[in-house]
């Protein structure tokens, strides 16, 4: 069990030297209520087991029985509207660095590129990223490009029937 509050440098950075450390072992992660895109890097990382800070204490047994018991499935518990949630306001919540950064993801360039292009190092492109990730409630760039898409188009459309 890794609680990503007590870690005192990036938590995706310490699951990874866990699970570097004991391939056969299965780490479970909990998180505290902003969880953000540190879901999916700990998923990427091999993290089979990512609890909200909130689980009861009967969730928490049942997930680490799981999660020990069926090598190849992953266990999740975290608030619905962030694997759900996004709407117009949302994109309105978006920097203006971050649609800049956003139109340059929906070009198809890498971070490299998009760092290039904007004068800014490849680390602040993802962290750009993952702010984008955490307020349109994306899992990858396209997905990002698609939900700004769908919410702009939305808008559009409810304006032409207005």
């Amino acid at each position: 069990m890794f609680d990503i509050d007590g870690a005192g440098k990036s938590p995706v950075e310490v699951a990874q030297s866990l699970i570097d450390a004991r391939r056969e072992a299965a780490l479970a992660v909990l998180s505290p209520t902003n969880v953000g895109t540190v879901l999916y890097d700990m998923l990427a990382a091999g993290v089979r087991c990512f609890l909200h800070k909130d689980i009861s204490r009967s969730e928490l047994t049942s997930a680490i029985r799981s999660v020990t018991t069926e090598g190849t499935r992953v266990t999740l518990n975290v608030p619905r509207e962030f694997l759900t949630n996004t709407d117009e306001s949302d994109v309105g919540n978006l920097s203006h660095r971050e649609i800049e950064v956003l139109e340059l993801v929906a070009g198809a360039m890498s971070n490299r590129q998009i760092a290039n292009t904007l004068s800014i190092t490849e680390g602040t492109v993802k962290r750009h990223l993952r702010s984008i990730f955490v307020k349109l409630g994306a899992v990858s760039r396209i997905d990002a490009v698609n939900r700004c898409r769908a919410v702009v188009e939305r808008g559009e459309a409810a304006s032409r029937e207005q």
